[in-house]
């Protein structure tokens, strides 16, 4: 029932970039104010009203949770810090090319001190662009991951998952206070409640894989659905429309798992699996790409198509020729590690 192929989980990943461009774009009511919704005004419209149904990082860590874990026995430290260094090899190359492209747009800009620059190489502290927050936590997750895999062999998976659910839920209420506060370790804190934050979907992702194949009471139901895909696409989009309606953030936590598995095996054209493919295998580099366009220096560029739509269509592209570049720039520093 759990079973993600490889070639799913890809497709996955490319609906999860499409969600988080979405999300960026539409979640705000500055941005908002931007654009020209078909459909409602401000937090009113249509495009705002599907931003509760992007949980992109969720997605992105449950997969990752879940490849993971398929892995596990191949796993070790010097294959770990080699993987973590790869994924910060292309965020260097991002960091690169858009402070040289910002001395174009605003001549001085992320030119600060040594420390700043380290700190948002690392993502220690990624003041040049916030949306790299994720980096540093998610390289401890990955570098830990033999350890939350003994504790879920060691201990039922009720009891481990309900505390690691309990972290998730729970961290953004000292996280907000933390953050408004001046203590003097207060980014060690953030940074820890920030690993707090993805340690369930990883671990979920983690418990699906090791259940992957095995006959649970859902089965012989999922099997009648498989059998059916309308009804497959009928379950999303009602997911969809409840997620929505509801905007609970708990509701994520049951969302996701579910979003996933109906992806994993909902049928689909031949040339929106290519699309989304392509967009599974560029998913990283786009992450760290699309809100250099979409907040920091071409806003106005793109926010004057107007369109949700158009905007939306401009900015997946952009940000997918971009981190195709990306990718040819390191590719053949990737290979060496």
């Amino acid at each position: 029932m759990f079973t993600i192929s490889k070639e799913r989980s890809l497709i996955i990943r490319g609906v999860a970039i499409l969600a988080m461009i979405w999300l960026h774009l539409f979640n705000r009511l500055e941005h908002l104010s931007l654009c020209q919704p078909l459909i409602g005004q401000g937090l009113q419209s249509f495009p705002y009203w599907l931003t509760a149904a992007c949980n992109p990082v969720l997605l992105f860590v449950l997969l990752s949770g879940y490849g993971h874990y398929y892995q596990r026995h191949r796993l070790t430290w010097t294959g770990q810090l080699r993987r973590v260094l790869r994924l910060y090899v292309v965020w260097w190359a991002v960091l690169v090319l858009f402070i040289v492209v910002a001395q174009g747009v605003e001549p001085g800009r992320y030119l600060g001190n040594g420390w700043e620059i380290a700190s948002n190489a690392l993502a220690w502290h990624a003041t040049f662009n916030a949306e790299a927050w994720f980096l540093f936590p998610y390289a401890l997750l990955s570098l830990t991951a033999k350890c939350w895999f003994a504790l879920l062999e060691r201990y039922k998976a009720r009891y481990v998952l309900g505390v690691a659910l309990a972290l998730s839920v729970f961290y953004v209420y000292p996280y907000d206070m933390i953050a408004a506060s001046d203590m003097a370790c207060k980014r060690c804190l953030l940074q820890l409640l920030s690993f707090c934050r993805l340690v369930f979907a990883f671990l979920l992702g983690a418990w699906m894989c090791k259940h992957a194949g095995r006959g649970t009471r859902f089965t012989h139901l999922f099997a009648h659905l498989k059998q059916h895909g309308w009804l497959l696409w009928l379950l999303l989009l009602l997911a969809v429309v409840a997620q929505c309606l509801t905007r609970h953030r708990l509701s994520n936590f049951v969302y996701t798992p579910l979003v996933v598995l109906l992806l994993a095996h909902a049928p689909l054209a031949s040339g929106v699996q290519r699309v989304l493919t392509v967009l599974g295998r560029y998913s990283m580099p786009m992450w760290l790409v699309h809100t250099w366009f979409a907040y920091y220096l071409f806003k106005d560029y793109v926010y004057a198509l107007r369109y949700p739509v158009l905007i939306f269509l401009a900015l997946t592209l952009v940000s997918l020729a971009t981190s195709w570049l990306v990718m040819q720039a390191v590719r053949p520093l990737l290979r060496r590690l």
